[in-house]
């Protein structure tokens, strides 16, 4: 929970994570902007992904002259970095080049986290809600941004290596001294049809704390080809309307 300079406005910050790629962590985050956008929640969607997936989904690109690791380095604001999108409410703070070296930049900085906070609250945008699409891996950037977050959002794909994942995330987490109970995985990519998903999922539902199991469908791929998020191109489909209830269960977990 962080406040704005007049203590009257509350932002809060959800890092989508994963320690592996291809589990739905960018489709989860530009997908939950968009819907928290809709309604009414002025939303940041800032990825620090370096592949630049939710940038290209959002039709936006990175502007070079203000990377972040610079941003960070010169206590700056994030104002002149920030794109609109195509959509109310939502803006982008796009991946850049700059992301491939930042653990090199926040080992030579002091109180990172101070720093980073600063960087994102200073300025004259404000938001309701950030949304961090955040490197697949364990690194100093992971660190901070679990660090800076009211609720670390994992998605989990029905298996025993994504399963495992999990608990790397949590060692890791608990090593940086990061509270585990902001820790919110839930289940994504899941085939009923396989056993081995079914099978997991029944033996780990009861103690995830999000509920809402997104299934593997392949209109999530045309979200390359359509290049906006499922919920406008797609109102009605199944996975839409789960990611509404994945939704509304963030809503209710950190009170956004």
């Amino acid at each position: 929970m962080h406040q704005d300079k007049g203590d009257t406005k509350v932002v809060k910050i959800v890092t989508v994570y994963s320690s592996k790629g291809g589990v739905g962590k960018t489709t989860t985050s530009v997908n939950l902007s968009y819907l928290f956008a809709t309604d009414k929640c002025r939303t940041l969607l800032w990825d620090l992904d370096p592949q630049g997936s939710a940038s290209f989904y959002m039709r936006v690109k990175p502007t070079l002259e203000k990377s972040i690791d610079k941003v960070l380095k010169s206590f700056k604001s994030i104002d002149k970095s920030i794109k609109e999108s195509d959509f109310d409410n939502l803006f982008l703070l796009p991946s850049d080049s700059s992301l491939k070296n930042i653990d090199f930049t926040i080992d030579d900085m002091k109180k990172p986290s101070k720093k980073l906070e600063k960087t994102l609250f200073q300025g004259e945008n404000f938001f309701d809600l950030i949304i961090i699409d955040s490197p697949p891996g364990f690194s100093l950037l992971n660190e901070l941004l679990s660090k800076v977050s009211d609720m670390i959002l994992v998605p989990v794909i029905p298996s025993t290596l994504s399963i495992n994942s999990l608990k790397l995330i949590n060692d890791f987490l608990k090593e940086c001294n990061i509270n585990i109970e902001k820790v919110y995985p839930f289940f994504s990519m899941a085939d009923i049809r396989k056993k081995m998903h079914k099978d997991i999922i029944n033996e780990y539902i009861d103690d995830f704390k999000i509920k809402t199991i997104i299934p593997y469908n392949s209109i999530v791929e045309q979200m390359g080809i359509h290049r906006t998020p499922m919920p406008f191109f797609s109102p009605n489909s199944s996975v839409t309307k789960k990611y509404i209830n994945l939704k509304k269960e963030l809503e209710r977990a950190i009170k956004i």
